[in-house]
């Protein structure tokens, strides 16, 4: 065997086992913080109690008249974690499986994608494996947010298995039927992946007009039926809800701090660039590449807007990172045909060594079985409670826990008001007609100073939780409860 093929095979077998390692942490560390149940993030709850509306035949665009108020977000989410909901039940559990499901699929996609690009048997397979060893890598960059109870993940990978379905020079009628129905679905999940799916769409019409035309007017249609359907059935409210986001306040230095950060953080995103801009002169970019250079810049707008929005957060970032690996190595791919051993060995030795330096035990983001312990005891003690439980911060807490009391998420509140939709003093008013015997609170919540007459309350005890600070998001576990008083009549 010549030296220039033990180079390579050495190289491949280098990237195999770093893309391996990669993978196998990121499984590890999802499927440990499966198995707390308590909040990791603000919105997980909330959340998981519009499924649980859903799936005890309530809608979610509503008037306020009733103190709920839902998460400026389409239905796509909730809606298939009552669907799941209904065999499992609505619980941390499924509900972060769920987006683990959807991250696996999301770098399923990506790598076989690659591999198709790349062609052959193992070295394709390899490089399918390292893109999407790249999409886990920035599992931990983003502090875990891909297997949260969240819209993210979920509306991405739809957003990304419809870019699949057109990514291939001419795509037959039945993909483009099938990628219409998978954006659609996206952008009824998280409305901003509609960036995505446009930039996708321009792509297709760029390189063949017939097919692009029928994509966007089977995605024109698709959305339209069910902005209908949806606008009928809610009275007009579905729209105020999920465009309530639009009064937020930007703030575009912020953008511009979540552009750098990016930036210095996912180098190979900012080789995207000058790569594209050579490959483009050299006239060797593919279709399949140009599709996903497309999906990519869609994606800019849609993680930068709501980011730089007040209250956004790196979860945005989701749609431009996950991809950005599996096309940067599309762009080195196009750049390096024809292929020799020295740029084969030298292509998959590079991603060795890149897999290698951002490797991490991920043991930050990791409940430890102490935790799990606490949240469990967490649990039993709201179990024990006499009387209905409020949660404004973590709904689910009570719910799981045998209180099947009407809740409303503080924080869709927040999200409201901050869009000039009701008064914070609403919720103190909704808390004085319902009259929970119980209020869960954290540190530092200030829903009782919303309520007129607050000596009705009365700090009762702290309860044992999960270690704060652990997990970096893990700050929203209510503890501090709150009896109310029976006053004499």
């Amino acid at each position: 065997m010549s030296p220039s093929r033990i180079l390579v095979r050495v190289a491949v077998a280098g990237a195999a086992l770093a893309a391996s390692a990669q993978l196998a942490m990121v499984a590890y560390t999802m499927a440990a913080r499966s198995r707390l149940p308590v909040d990791i993030d603000w919105l997980e709850s909330g959340q998981m109690y519009q499924a649980y509306r859903l799936l005890h035949g309530q809608t979610l665009y509503v008037d306020r008249v009733d103190g709920f108020v839902p998460y400026p977000y389409p239905p796509g989410h909730p809606a298939l974690l009552a669907l799941i909901g209904s065999v499992f039940g609505v619980d941390y559990g499924p509900a972060r499986s769920l987006s683990a499901f959807a991250f696996v699929v999301l770098m399923f996609v990506l790598g076989t994608q690659l591999r198709a690009h790349v062609g052959g048997r193992t070295r394709g397979l390899v490089l399918g494996a390292v893109g999407a060893a790249f999409a886990a890598c920035t599992y931990p960059l983003l502090e875990g947010y891909y297997d949260l109870a969240r819209v993210d993940t979920l509306a991405a990978t739809l957003a990304v298995v419809g870019a699949a379905f057109v990514a291939g020079p001419n795509p037959p009628r039945a993909r483009l039927v099938g990628a219409s129905l998978f954006f659609t679905t996206a952008v009824y999940t998280k409305q901003t992946m509609v960036f995505l799916v446009g930039a996708v769409v321009i792509a297709v019409l760029a390189r063949d007009r017939r097919r692009g035309l029928q994509l966007g007017g089977l995605v024109f249609a698709e959305s339209a039926l069910l902005l209908a359907v949806l606008s009928w059935s809610t009275h007009g409210m579905f729209l105020r809800w999920i465009l309530d986001l639009r009064h937020h306040p930007l703030e575009w230095r912020r953008g511009l701090d979540g552009a750098i950060w990016f930036g210095l953080r996912i180098p190979w995103l900012i080789a995207i660039v000058p790569l594209a801009i050579v490959a483009r002169v050299r006239r060797v970019l593919s279709y399949r590449t140009v599709t996903w250079l497309a999906l990519l810049c869609g994606a800019l707008p849609a993680a930068a807007l709501p980011f730089a929005k007040e209250g956004g957060w790196i979860n945005n970032f989701i749609p431009l990172f996950a991809p950005a690996g599996t096309v940067a190595l599309m762009l080195v791919v196009d750049l390096t045909r024809p292929r020799r051993a020295l740029a084969l060995s030298s292509l998959y030795g590079a991603c060795a060594i890149a897999l290698a330096f951002l490797w991490t035990d991920q043991q930050r983001l990791r409940p430890s079985l102490e935790d799990v312990a606490r949240a469990q005891a967490l649990s039993s003690s709201i179990r024990e409670l006499q009387g209905s439980v409020l949660c404004p911060i973590s709904p689910m807490m009570a719910l799981r826990n045998g209180h099947a009391d009407d809740q409303a998420p503080w924080l869709a509140y927040f999200d409201a008001t901050r869009a000039g939709i009701g008064a914070p003093h609403e919720y103190g008013q909704w808390i004085e007609r319902t009259r929970p015997d119980w209020i869960l609170l954290i540190d530092g919540d200030t829903v009782l100073d919303q309520v007129e007459d607050t000596a009705n309350y009365e700090f009762d005890r702290e309860l044992d939780t999960p270690e704060v600070g652990r997990i970096p998001l893990l700050y929203v576990v209510p503890h501090r409860l709150y009896r109310r008083i029976r006053l004499p009549r």
